[in-house]
C-alpha cells in the first residue's frame, strides 16, 4: 500500500473541520428554517382564523343590512299579471252566497212582520196564484234623547233609630254623594277606554250623543281608578295562579294608554297549563318590568329573543316562530352562499 504523506493527512485534517463546520452550519441553518416555518404556519393560522371571522361579520352585517331595508324601504306586493297560464289561479272563484250575509238563526228573530197584498195596486184586480217569500233585515235600536235611553233610578233609602244600640240604620249603604253613576255606565266607560282606546272626549260625546247621558272627564277618570282597584284582588289571584303551573310565557307590545306612569307598552302573562291571562298597560319596555311581572320566584319561561328576557328565568324556550321565520328568510337570502342556504332550505314554509 502508498503511504500517505504528512502533508497529506494534514489536508485531509482540514477537509473533515470543513466539512464538520458546514454540518453545524447546515443544521443550525435547517433549524433556523423549521422554526421559521413553524411561525410562519402559526402566522398563516391566526390569518386564516382572522379571515374567517371576518367573513361571519360580513356576513352578519350584510344581513343586518338585508333586514335593515326590508324594514325601511318595504317591498310592494308583486301583483300576478292575468296571462293565459295564470287565469285559472289568479283568483279563488267564490260562490255568489260568500258576498252574502248569513241566514240568521230562528232563535234570534226578535220580531215578524207580515205584508199581505189581494188586489193589483194598479187595476185593483183580485190577485190569484199567490206565493210567499221571506227575507231577513238585521238593524239595531239607535238611543236617542226623545227615547230618553238614560235610565234614572229614584231610591228612597229608609233610615231608623235602635233605642238598645243608640244609632241610626239604613235599609242600605247610602253613596256620599247624591247623585251617583250606575254599574252598566262604568262598564261601558272603562270598556271604551281600555278596549277600544277611545279619548276622554270622545267617550264625553259618545254618552251624550247616544244616551243624553253627561259624563266629565274627570268622572271618567274616578271611574277608570275604581275600576282598577276593584279588579285588583282578582289581578293579583290570576297573577298568583299563572306563577304556580309549569310554565309561563311572556310578551309585550306597544299599547298607548290615556295615562301610562312609564309608558305606552302592554306586558302579557299567561300560563302553560290554563287560559288564564294577566295583562299590564302602562307601562315602559324595560327589564324591570319584566322581572316585576315574574315575581320573586325563577320559573320556566317562554318568550321571544328580545334581550330583557336574558337570564330571567329557571330554564328558557324561545318561540320557534322567530328561528323558523328567521330560517325561512335566510333560505331565501341573496346575501348568503349556496351551501349555507341550502341547510335552511329543510324548514317548511
Amino acid at each position: 500500500m502508498q503511504k500517505i504523506s504528512e502533508k497529506e493527512v494534514f489536508r485531509l485534517r482540514e477537509l473533515n473541520a470543513l466539512l464538520s463546520q458546514k454540518n453545524t452550519l447546515l443544521e443550525k441553518r435547517e433549524s433556523q428554517l423549521k422554526t421559521r416555518i413553524e411561525l410562519l404556519e402559526k402566522a398563516l393560522a391566526i390569518q386564516e382564523n382572522t379571515l374567517q371571522q371576518k367573513d361571519k361579520m360580513i356576513e352578519k352585517l350584510t344581513l343586518q343590512v338585508e333586514e335593515l331595508r326590508k324594514i325601511v324601504f318595504k317591498p310592494k306586493k308583486k301583483k300576478l299579471k292575468c296571462t293565459k297560464t295564470n287565469k285559472k289561479i289568479d283568483k279563488t272563484k267564490r260562490s255568489k252566497d260568500s258576498y252574502q250575509r248569513n241566514i240568521p238563526k230562528d232563535s234570534e228573530i226578535t220580531k215578524e212582520v207580515n205584508h199581505s197584498i189581494d188586489t193589483c195596486p194598479d187595476c185593483t184586480t183580485k190577485l190569484t196564484s199567490k206565493s210567499i217569500h221571506i227575507f231577513f233585515k238585521e238593524d239595531i235600536e239607535l238611543p236617542s234623547k226623545e227615547s230618553n235611553s238614560k235610565i234614572v233610578e229614584k231610591h228612597i233609602v229608609e233610615k231608623g233609630y235602635c233605642s238598645k244600640c243608640r244609632k241610626y240604620h239604613n235599609a242600605i249603604n247610602l253613596p256620599s254623594t247624591k247623585v251617583v253613576i250606575g254599574k252598566n255606565a262604568k262598564m261601558y266607560v272603562t270598556y271604551l277606554a281600555i278596549l277600544l282606546k277611545s279619548s276622554y272626549s270622545q267617550i264625553v260625546k259618545l254618552f251624550r250623543d247616544t244616551y243624553n247621558f253627561k259624563l266629565s272627564e274627570g268622572e271618567i277618570s274616578n271611574i277608570l281608578n275604581s275600576e282598577a282597584q276593584a279588579l285588583k284582588p282578582e289581578f293579583e289571584r290570576l297573577k298568583e295562579s299563572i306563577r304556580k303551573q309549569k310554565g309561563i310565557h311572556m310578551d309585550e307590545t306597544s299599547y298607548k294608554v290615556h295615562s301610562g306612569k312609564l309608558g305606552n307598552y302592554a306586558w302579557i302573562l299567561t300560563g302553560t297549563d290554563n287560559e288564564d291571562v294577566v295583562f299590564n298597560i302602562g307601562k315602559s319596555r324595560g327589564r324591570g318590568v319584566a322581572k316585576k311581572i315574574q315575581g320573586d320566584k325563577k320559573l320556566i319561561g317562554i318568550s321571544d329573543d328580545y334581550n330583557a328576557y336574558a337570564n330571567l328565568f329557571k330554564d328558557h324556550q324561545l318561540c320557534w316562530a322567530h328561528p323558523h321565520r328567521k330560517l325561512r328568510d335566510l333560505a331565501n337570502s341573496d346575501k348568503l352562499e349556496k351551501e349555507t342556504k341550502e341547510h335552511c332550505k329543510p324548514v317548511p314554509k
